[in-house]
């Protein structure tokens, strides 16, 4: 193993408090970046997105599919054993008692979508602002001494950040952040249950 399956390895668990205050500081530097910098404010952007409703079931079942399509792979596919087992270590990181993974979902969603792909696309593009945001995963990521499973995880980061923009560009800003905010609630609730499966004595992975 690469990296301690041991939660208190990691300090306190990151729970909802966190992510909400986290989040909270993400919008407000979002807001403040379009107000000074962008073409337009956020809240315009957000508002001229196109139908709210569409926004919403696009990102959720666009979410949906990636983050099954991603679970399936790590978890199913012998060839990412070590890579699962990285991001299992890193899932320690978090908080994944009671609804807390919707939540810290929705935080990341909220917050991460309106400062890159509202915020920053517009004036870094779309790969500029994609390779941003698997920088400032860098905590989170483990990036501090790379390996090729660590390489791997920040082309994961970085691929979605595109998809994401894809989702920015055709559907709209809401989109993404349901995107986001659905695929990361459901690998959360997923990697949950897998390291739960882990620690039982009787319903271990094979």
């Amino acid at each position: 193993m690469e990296a301690s399956m041991n939660p208190a390895a990691y300090g306190t668990p990151i729970g909802p408090r966190a992510a909400l205050l986290q989040c909270a500081c993400l919008v407000a530097l979002a807001c403040l970046i379009s107000a000074v910098f962008g073409p337009r404010p956020l809240w315009a952007l957000v508002a001229d997105s196109g139908s709210v409703p569409w926004q919403f079931a696009a990102g959720a079942v666009s979410g949906c599919a990636f983050a099954a399509a991603a679970l399936i792979a790590t978890l199913r596919f012998k060839p990412f054993a070590r890579f699962r087992t990285h991001v299992l270590a890193l899932s320690n990181r978090l908080d994944f008692g009671g609804w807390n993974p919707v939540w810290l979902g929705l935080c990341a969603g909220v917050g991460e979508e309106l400062l890159f792909r509202g915020a920053l696309q517009p004036l870094l593009g779309v790969w500029w602002s994609a390779l941003l945001f698997a920088l400032v995963h860098y905590g989170i990521g483990g990036f501090k001494s790379m390996n090729l499973m660590k390489w791997g995880y920040a082309a994961f980061l970085f691929l979605t950040s595109l998809m994401l923009a894809w989702v920015r560009i055709q559907v709209g800003l809401i989109a993404a952040v349901t995107f986001h905010a659905v695929g990361d609630a459901i690998v959360f609730l997923a990697l949950r249950e897998v390291a739960e499966r882990q620690v039982s004595p009787v319903e271990g992975i094979q």
